[in-house]
């Protein structure tokens, strides 16, 4: 930066104008030029500025927010850029490593995008707080079952906005399964900062010897309970709850799926802001149908609980596993009135040879449904992606990791693939991915069984064969 000596010099609108445009590593330089210069790229507009400029370029969470203080977006924009750094290197390595150890078996793990870990067992879980030194050998919720009942923690997801000061409180699902097939969903809510973090928010029994499938969106839960009837059929339940209204609602099944597929079609959830999506597949098929389902509002009057009915579906001619919400957009629609939905989702793709496959969703007002497909994305070596985990940032954006088939062999040992995803608004191609691998261990690391990925913070947990926990920090 040649021309900072005279920066000193120049008005200060002037001066918070050239700050504004300059990325965060070259307004800490010129931080050294003076004294007053100094003071004045602690203003809050400045960083406004530099995050809403840096959109493009850095992998950023929605933002500004008016809550944010400039101290808190230059974290931001700073941990982003070390983070970016290091992840397009030619060879991201972790700058701290560290393990948990534990002495159960560990089923599943999360990494909320903040610093908490969640791990859960056959009948406990356990909550660690990254963010403070003493919370990796000391977890804040430590929960065990003690009546005999086994647990199954599935998904979580956080719901505060205002995370920026740890005051933010998320949600976790547990199947629970007790004795003589006594089966029940339990609801908690986390408050990490609380002087009590755990607490129930809801027991919801379920019947006898029924198999449950659980999915846990911003303010509702979905219970799908599957049962086979006394003329040996297979029936399914779906029922949602509001959380914070806490009432009921039975989903309104449809035979479409199963007309248009074939028997018994594989039925996977995705919570979207606005919508409950029903994805059908069948294995080895080229289809795939879209069911959607508008989400009941807090303010909805009672009235209208009790029923949730369809709204939009549709036929997808390709075939895909394990979606994931990357963006959903609201904008008015060219063909009818009212608002159009346009979502885009992030799935595995088996074919030809493995990788990521990105598609769009639109729901046209009064039931009609479009989709755009994108091409492939595949990986450097041919392999088979699966356990996909994707970090959506909210601005068209986001990150994925995913465990492939290969990972097991000596030459890919602990070899994950990476996905940079980040749409494109009316320029082509539509869509910019970067699909690579990564190393995450070597011949001496145990085998990884399962992982948790934060795109956000720039970390992974590893679930590691011996029962113990590592988490990798690439920031």
């Amino acid at each position: 930066m040649a021309t900072s000596t005279f920066v000193p010099t120049l008005p200060d609108d002037v001066v918070l104008s050239i700050m504004g445009h300059l990325s965060p590593h070259e307004i800490s330089c010129l931080r050294l030029v003076s004294k007053h210069v100094y003071d004045l790229s602690f203003e809050r507009s400045v960083w406004v500025s530099v995050y809403k400029n840096s959109i493009n370029s850095l992998f950023l969470p929605k933002g500004p927010m008016p809550c944010q203080t400039a101290l808190e977006l230059e974290r931001i924009l700073l941990h982003a850029t070390k983070f970016e750094w290091n992840w397009y290197s030619a060879t991201p390595y972790p700058c701290a490593r560290r393990a948990i150890s534990n002495s159960g078996i560990i089923y599943h793990s999360v990494l909320m995008e903040g610093p908490y870990l969640i791990l859960g067992g056959t009948a406990s879980f356990k909550i660690y707080n990254l963010g403070n030194p003493s919370g990796w050998s000391r977890p804040i919720v430590d929960y065990t079952e003690t009546s005999g009942s086994t647990l199954s923690t599935f998904v979580q997801y956080e719901t505060s906005e205002d995370t920026s000061h740890g005051a933010g409180s998320f949600f976790l699902a547990v199947r629970k399964q007790g004795v003589a097939q006594a089966r029940s969903v339990v609801l908690w809510q986390i408050m990490p900062s609380g002087e009590f973090p755990l607490c129930m928010l809801a027991d919801l029994p379920q019947p006898r010897g029924a198999k449950l499938d659980i999915r846990l969106g911003q303010d509702h839960l979905l219970i799908v309970s599957h049962q086979i009837s006394h003329s040996n059929v297979s029936v399914s339940v779906n029922v949602l709850y509001a959380i914070h209204t806490k009432r009921m609602y039975t989903i309104v099944a449809n035979s479409d799926a199963q007309d248009r597929l074939g028997n018994r079609p594989f039925v996977q959830y995705v919570f979207t802001p606005s919508f409950l999506l029903a994805i059908s597949t069948t294995p080895g098929g080229t289809k795939t149908f879209f069911e959607a389902y508008k989400l009941p509002s807090d303010l909805d009057s009672p009235s209208n609980s009790g029923i949730l009915v369809r709204t939009h579906s549709g036929l997808l001619e390709a075939n895909f596993k394990e979606p994931y919400l990357v963006e959903q957009r609201q904008y008015p629609s060219h063909s009818k009135p009212g608002l159009e939905t346009s979502i885009t989702f992030a799935a595995v793709s088996h074919q030809p040879r493995g990788g990521l496959r990105l598609f769009r969703v639109i729901l046209v007002p009064y039931g009609a449904t479009e989709f755009i497909s994108y091409p492939d994305y595949e990986m450097d070596h041919p392999s088979v992606p699966f356990n996909l985990t994707v970090t959506a940032f909210g601005t068209g954006t986001a990150r994925g990791i995913s465990m492939t088939d290969t990972m097991f062999q000596n030459e890919h040992l602990n070899c994950v693939a990476t996905y940079d995803i980040r749409l494109n608004d009316g320029s082509a191609p539509a869509a910019d991915v970067i699909v690579r691998s990564l190393e995450l261990g070597d011949t001496n690391t145990p085998m990884v069984h399962d992982f948790a990925f934060d795109g956000l913070r720039g970390r992974v947990a590893l679930l590691l064969d011996d029962g113990n926990v590592e988490v990798l920090d690439f920031v």
